[in-house]
């Protein structure tokens, strides 16, 4: 009978255990779902506040725009300036971020220059500097050259991203390393021979070019044209000489220092027999007068085209004038004289040398006018 009874309070309190847990889960049900919409009133809430917000700002941006347009002054409204306000904080915080962005990557900058610093002050490297007779010239943070006098030897650079030495003969053979120890020094070693013999070469190469410079044909034809030699000019790629006029540079020659190839106004060739030829055909055909020379030649000759038309000649015929075949000339003018039917000098149209200007002269050349004074005059007639 105990046993039965017990049994029995053991369902019902089970039962009623397990329907405990079933309001208690529906409870909990039923409060996420209330958080759920409480959350979701919330942001739509925020949002509509957000819009009400921008609506605002619009209408008052609109407002002070209608009151700047009838003339009264702007207004101050603080839904702008609160916005303003919030904006200068989000980039008053904002440039803290960039700081930092700022200085991390000065701190790697700083750290890699002093890397390539010690990279180049190598005991190995400076060794060989002095032992050949080479120095260093900077050129960047992470690159610098080694020359020999005027003659680039080496190139070298620095890759920090991915740590990586370069070094580039003037010859174009290469090599990279992650230290001086990758090879580099004997890649050194072993170019900086080849360049010395390369550029050995490269220099016995003037003597010859400036003998044929100096040959009898190129020699006759610079006087001809009243050309100076000027050169050589010792660049890091070629060797170079100029014929002048003057200040003026006419005609330029090289020697290229890497493939020892010879060139004439920017003309490639391969032996000295081609540049002498070519240079004598270049001289021949070689226009040796400045700009300005021919600047003003060719103003005279547009004026002497003028004065020979048929057109002109009819005008002054009909005028019982005309012009005398022959011009004349001091140091400052060169005149075209206008004679009457008694062949007296009536005038002249003058030619100034230093400038290309035209006068007008009256007989005893007395300037009258400039002949763009009266081209100034027809311009105007023509506008009215």
């Amino acid at each position: 009978m105990k046993r039965l009874l017990a049994l029995i309070l053991s369902v019902v309190f089970l039962t009623g255990s397990v329907y405990l847990v079933i309001r208690i889960c529906r409870g909990i049900n039923k409060t996420r779902e209330l958080n759920q919409n409480i959350i979701s009133n919330l942001r739509e809430n925020r949002e509509s506040l957000d819009e009400i917000r921008q609506t605002l700002i619009s209408m008052s941006r609109d407002a002070n725009e209608v009151r700047w347009a009838i003339g009264m002054p702007e207004k101050s409204y603080s839904i702008l300036k609160s916005q303003e306000e919030e904006k200068d904080r989000n980039d008053h915080a904002l440039a803290f971020f960039r700081a930092v962005d700022f200085l991390h990557e000065n701190n790697i900058k700083e750290k890699n220059r002093i890397k390539f610093d010690n990279f180049k002050n190598e005991k190995a490297l400076q060794d060989i500097i002095l032992q050949y007779g080479l120095k260093i010239e900077e050129a960047g943070d992470y690159d610098f050259s080694i020359y020999r006098g005027k003659d680039l030897y080496f190139k070298i650079s620095y890759n920090p991203d991915e740590d990586v030495y370069s070094i580039a003969s003037f010859l174009g053979e290469k090599k990279e390393g992650h230290n001086i120890n990758n090879g580099i020094i004997l890649f050194l070693e072993l170019n900086i021979e080849k360049l010395n013999k390369h550029y050995q070469l490269a220099a016995q190469m003037m003597p010859v070019m400036e003998s044929y410079l100096k040959s009898a044909e190129v020699q006759k034809w610079m006087a001809q044209k009243n050309l100076t030699l000027r050169g050589p000019f010792k660049g890091i790629n070629r060797y170079t000489y100029t014929l002048k006029k003057g200040e003026n540079n006419l005609v330029t020659m090289g020697i290229n220092k890497k493939d020892f190839t010879l060139s004439i106004q920017g003309s490639v060739y391969t032996t000295f027999e081609e540049f002498e030829s070519q240079l004598i055909t270049v001289l021949k055909e070689l226009d040796a007068r400045s700009e300005i020379q021919k600047h003003l030649e060719g103003i005279q000759e547009n004026m002497s085209d003028v004065l020979s038309t048929d057109a002109f000649f009819d005008f002054l015929q009909s005028k019982d004038l005309k012009m005398l075949g022959t011009s004349r000339e001091d140091a400052e003018y060169i005149y075209y004289d206008l004679l009457d039917e008694s062949d007296n000098r009536i005038g002249s149209f003058a030619f100034q040398k230093g400038f290309g200007e035209i006068y007008i002269m009256d007989k005893d050349d007395v300037p009258l006018c400039a002949l763009k004074s009266l081209l100034k005059d027809i311009k105007e007639v023509k506008k009215n």
